[in-house]
């Protein structure tokens, strides 16, 4: 199973994460996590939901939730 994952964080966060994902990639063999760390992450989920291709999992920020949740933009 591959999950793919778009986080928010750049920098040293986003170093970290990619550390946290790599490692539990690492720790075993059902899922595989593809990591993405950008900025402006509301911009280009948005425009991937619409588009049909989102990612399965999106680091928001929490201001934005309830944005994406008005559009029907989120699932369980």
């Amino acid at each position: 199973t591959t999950v793919v994952y778009w986080e928010k964080w750049t920098g040293d966060e986003g170093d970290a994460m990619k550390k946290i994902v790599e490692m539990f990639n690492a720790s075993q063999d059902r899922i595989f996590v593809k990591y993405l760390s950008i900025s402006g992450i509301d911009q280009k989920t948005i425009l991937a939901t619409a588009g049909g291709n989102p990612p399965d999992v999106a680091g928001l920020w929490q201001n934005q939730v309830c944005m994406f949740a008005d559009m029907g933009a989120l699932s369980d």
